[in-house]
């Protein structure tokens, strides 16, 4: 499936029967770009759809993948694009089946509880995943008043992964004084990953507004992070 320059609105699954989600199957492509964007139904200003799942088959070998470039945005979501068949209200629980891969070129994520989340999962998924020069920010509450943004990327037991002159912001901050309302900016856990500037631009990350900028943890030490240059602004 491609989504060239549209927006797609999609209702609340709590308001309704049925889930409202964009569901990337083992072995599908769900590519969107030139500023596709996938959205909340814009007559409904409190509700939140559940974003983008991409899948796997369970081996490795045969995952979905989910393609974002040029422009291309989700907003309004619990979760953006979540690696795996569980809830996106609350994606840190294994569903046991495993994600799927997740590619982003100058993508943007904007007012989602979690923008990306690859979920727990008993193997490696395929090669490096990259993120390169993607905006992941919170500029406005979330839809749903009572929620706060919790973090803009989680690799949460998966495979390798780098993150080329990305940024990471909240300007939206619903409680200026309480740091634990900002949300964190990448949360890597049992996980490698790299986050430095791209190589093409040179764009060097960026980290505003957050409750923590990265944090990482692992049992192992082959799965380490790396953070090779930096801006920090006003995190708590």
């Amino acid at each position: 499936l491609t989504i060239d320059g549209a927006t797609i609105g999609f209702a609340d699954s709590r308001q309704f029967t049925f889930p409202t989600n964009v569901k990337v199957m083992p072995g599908a492509t769900l590519l969107m770009r030139n500023n596709a964007h996938l959205t909340s139904v814009s007559g409904c200003p409190t509700s939140m759809w559940d974003g983008v799942k991409v899948l796997s088959d369970g081996t490795g070998t045969g995952a979905g993948s989910v393609i974002v470039e040029s422009g291309g945005k989700v907003s309004n979501a619990f979760t953006g694009i979540l690696a795996s068949d569980g809830d996106p209200v609350n994606p840190s629980v294994d569903d046991g089946s495993g994600g799927g891969n997740i590619t982003l070129t100058d993508a943007v994520f904007e007012n989602n509880k979690w923008d990306v989340y690859r979920a727990p999962h008993t193997f490696d998924v395929g090669a490096m995943q990259t993120y390169t020069r993607c905006t992941f920010r919170t500029n406005a509450a979330l839809n749903y008043s009572t929620l706060n943004p919790k973090a803009h990327v989680v690799a949460q037991d998966a495979g390798p992964m780098t993150l080329w002159g990305c940024s990471f912001e909240n300007t939206a901050q619903s409680d200026p004084a309480n740091a634990l309302t900002w949300g964190m900016g990448f949360f890597a856990f049992h996980t490698t990953a790299v986050i430095e500037r791209d190589p093409v631009s040179l764009t060097v990350p960026a980290f505003t507004g957050l409750y923590l900028a990265v944090r990482h943890h692992t049992w192992t030490a082959g799965r380490m992070i790396k953070l090779d240059e930096g801006v920090f602004n006003g995190c708590g």
